[in-house]
């Protein structure tokens, strides 16, 4: 079969086919068969298919006072509640308002006779007594079957007329909410019949509450919601697919007596039980390794054991590269021999020189070993003699400048958490641009808002006027302060905006209070 979309695009039509498939409302059989587009859009538009939506909101208004209106949920969940708004002493109108119930009189009489009417005064009803008419006869019979009825000295006699045929006005058939029973032409009003017809299938069965079910047919586990009720037979009715055994499967069990001694290593007095018996057993056994014989460099204790490299005999003998030590290589013990370990895998501590000198002088001016750099030089050197002396130089941008008053500049970050920063020497370079910078006030670096350096002061603004290196004097008096950064910044705002830049190089020490 080749792949459907290998086949080429069309545009549908309401005469196109489909192919589908259809089952037979008597056998049940699937069949394939091909359908028109327009019959399945005539299909879709008779509402066969139920829609379902979302409801998005619901309100609702009622004429009159009666009622009480409440909507719960009215955007998700919505729900309507009606309840009454009136008391037992009210009735509602015509128009849905409430009334108060009111009785014209308090009390009633039966004055007067038949032919006068009803009266109200002063709160008294006034309804007059009814006359009875005599009944004009005294008994009833029902003697013969056609004639008129007759009354004769106190004697009604109606004929038993023979009965008519008639025609039913009204049957009709319902089932509490079932869904297993569909029930049509209900109601009859003339001559017909009421069907009935189921509307599960094979596979489901009619619950008690008259709902259809599940017929259950799967394989029953602890998560299954059935319940097994008493039948009478045996478990011979299930598979035993789990192959439990059986009393014909079960072995001769012998009572015979099994004895546990102790050998060396292990302490515990000898006891024994039987393979049959109904009671438990404990038998105490307890680990003793210093009744096991060790060879040379290997201690114990009743429960453990232990090298002891100094039982060895001393090597006096010189080592060769055939000596063989014993190593953990990643978790396993392991043998190496003294000539298969390179040097070079050791930490070089001393200093040991490899192959040359990194710096010769041959009688004259000091010079490096070939394939030694002068920074590999200087690092040994600092590596030798370090005082923790550290370097950071920072370029500060036109624009930077010219918004120090409201955003200082970083240039040493904050050093992390028990450590301050110690400012020892600064110095810059400024570039000056097409415009100058100008400051209305001294331009600073600054830890924790403590002056370490000035750049330029208001007395004396050379600063950003003329492109120079100058070294600054570092000012030594305050409380540092742990973890904060070191910013250049100025209280005022440019006076004149330039276009100038400045490298700042500074030498700082980070003091550490966990390792002062």
């Amino acid at each position: 079969m080749a792949i459907i979309y290998s086949y080429p695009q069309g545009t549908p039509t309401l005469l196109d086919n489909v192919i589908g498939s259809q089952i037979d409302p008597t056998t049940e059989e699937n069949k394939t068969v091909q359908f028109t587009i327009g019959s399945i859009a005539t299909l879709i538009g008779s509402g066969s298919g139920g829609g379902s939506g979302t409801v998005t909101t619901i309100s609702s208004t009622i004429a009159g006072n009666a009622f009480d209106v409440a909507i719960t949920n009215p955007t998700t969940t919505p729900a309507l509640g009606f309840t009454w708004a009136g008391t037992a002493s009210q009735y509602v109108t015509g128009q849905g308002n409430l009334e108060t119930l009111t009785i014209p009189f308090t009390s009633l009489s039966t004055v007067g006779a038949s032919g006068t009417a009803a009266s109200l005064s002063n709160g008294v009803l006034t309804i007059p007594t009814p006359v009875i008419p005599n009944v004009p006869f005294t008994s009833l019979t029902t003697t013969g079957t056609s004639g008129v009825s007759t009354l004769n000295a106190g004697v009604l006699n109606i004929p038993d007329y023979a009965s008519g045929a008639g025609t039913v006005q009204s049957v009709g058939l319902s089932i509490d909410e079932s869904a297993a029973i569909s029930i049509s032409n209900s109601p009859i009003t003339n001559s017909g019949t009421i069907a009935l017809s189921w509307q599960g299938d094979a596979a489901q069965v009619v619950l008690g509450s008259g709902e259809l079910g599940t017929y259950f047919t799967g394989t029953t586990t602890a998560t299954n919601a059935q319940a097994f009720t008493n039948k009478t037979g045996s478990n011979n009715q299930w598979t035993n697919d789990a192959g439990y055994i059986t009393t014909g499967d079960l072995p001769t069990v012998n009572n015979a007596t099994i004895t546990i001694t102790t050998g060396t290593g292990l302490d515990g007095s000898p006891a024994s039980f039987t393979t049959n018996q109904s009671s438990n057993e404990t038998i105490a056994l307890s680990l003793d390794l210093t009744e096991i014989s060790l060879g040379l460099g290997i201690d114990s204790t009743a429960t453990g054991l232990s090298l002891d490299l100094s039982e060895f005999t001393d090597m006096t003998g010189t080592m060769l590269n055939t000596d063989e030590f014993i190593v953990l290589d990643a978790g396993a013990e392991r043998r190496k021999a003294a000539g298969e370990i390179g040097l070079s895998i050791f930490d070089n501590d001393i200093g040991f020189v490899i192959n040359e000198p990194a710096i010769t002088t041959n009688g004259s001016a000091p010079s490096l070993a070939s394939g030694i750099s002068e920074q590999s030089v200087r690092g040994l050197i600092k590596a030798q003699f370090d005082v923790g002396l550290l370097q950071e130089t920072v370029t500060v941008t036109a624009a930077q400048l010219n918004s120090l008053s409201t955003t200082p500049v970083t240039l040493i970050a904050s050093p992390g958490t028990n450590k301050y920063i110690k400012v020892i020497e600064a110095s810059f370079y400024y570039l000056v641009g097409t415009t100058i910078h100008t400051f209305a006030d001294d331009v600073e670096a600054q830890i924790n808002s403590i002056n370490q350096f000035i750049f330029q002061n208001a007395i004396s603004p050379t600063f950003g006027r003329t492109t120079q290196v100058r070294s600054l004097n570092v000012i030594h008096d305050g409380v540092l302060a742990a973890d904060t950064r070191l910013v250049l910044t100025t209280d005022a705002a440019s006076s004149t905006a330039g276009d100038g830049t400045v490298e700042v190089k500074i030498m700082y020490q980070v003091l550490d209070t966990t390792a002062f």
